[in-house]
């Protein structure tokens, strides 16, 4: 589990393909090992991730971060609740980074938040 956080962290820009393989791998795992798997997964990935958001220097890691946070949800492995608590805590400062981050959420799992939760998408819109 940390190699993998390690790896999206520091190694190089993530494709959608690496970050969907990441997730197919999580979702193996857990079915596996047992739900708390993915659970401590996604727990560890958005912690790392606002950590790295606040990291000035490159973007890069928060941004790989945040495209496997979209595949996760995308495959089911947590509730839409986690991804529009990072999207909310991205638009309280909104900087060229949040933005960005933003944008990469809302292209990968935009269209399943707002087809699976429309009232949480109605109420992100109005934050």
């Amino acid at each position: 589990e940390e190699l993998v956080h390690k790896a999206l962290a520091e190694g190089p820009k993530a494709s959608e393909n690496y970050c969907a393989a990441i997730a197919c791998l999580v979702a193996g795992c857990s079915g596996e090992v047992g739900p708390e798997f993915a659970a401590r997964f996604a727990a560890n990935l958005c912690e790392r991730f606002e950590r790295e958001r606040q990291n000035e220097e490159s973007s890069r890691p928060a941004s790989n971060l945040a495209l496997c946070l979209a595949k996760l949800y995308n495959i089911g492995l947590f509730p839409s609740s986690v991804v529009y608590g990072c999207l909310v805590s991205l638009a309280k400062t909104l900087s060229e980074m949040d933005s960005g981050l933003t944008l990469t959420i809302l292209k990968i799992s935009g269209g399943k938040l707002r087809g699976e939760d429309p009232v949480g998408m109605k109420s992100y819109i109005d934050v």
